[in-house]
């Protein structure tokens, strides 16, 4: 079991168990939480979109282009391609379906 952070248990509002069609189950707590308001500091920043790196600030942070998520999609492509090939409900088929789930997690989740 990944447990992402820790939070104290006596404010659990919900507990959601989701499975997933991957086969993977994720336990969602929610809880109750006060946000702390961010001060205001009038500070402007400005844009570059960009070819090489996707977004520039004047900051001078970047954020990197979409390459990963055009690889995950272009494979997500091709298990649609085969599940298609599969003879419906047959035991290849279910494991293409499972494939096919797998990678749209990846894609969904990067």
């Amino acid at each position: 079991m990944i447990v992402h952070r820790d939070f104290p248990l006596d404010k659990v509002k919900r507990i959601i168990v989701k499975l997933e069609p991957s086969g993977r189950i994720y336990i969602i707590f929610v809880i109750d939480y006060e946000f702390k308001a961010l001060p205001f500091t009038g500070k402007v920043v400005a844009i570059d979109v960009g070819i090489e790196k996707l977004v520039t600030t004047s900051d001078g942070q970047y954020f990197p282009n979409l390459k990963p998520f055009e690889r995950a999609l272009t494979k997500v492509r091709e298990l649609h391609r085969s599940l298609s090939r599969k003879r419906f409900l047959s035991h290849n088929w279910f494991k293409a379906k499972v494939k096919l789930a797998r990678a749209y997690e990846h894609y969904y989740f990067q």
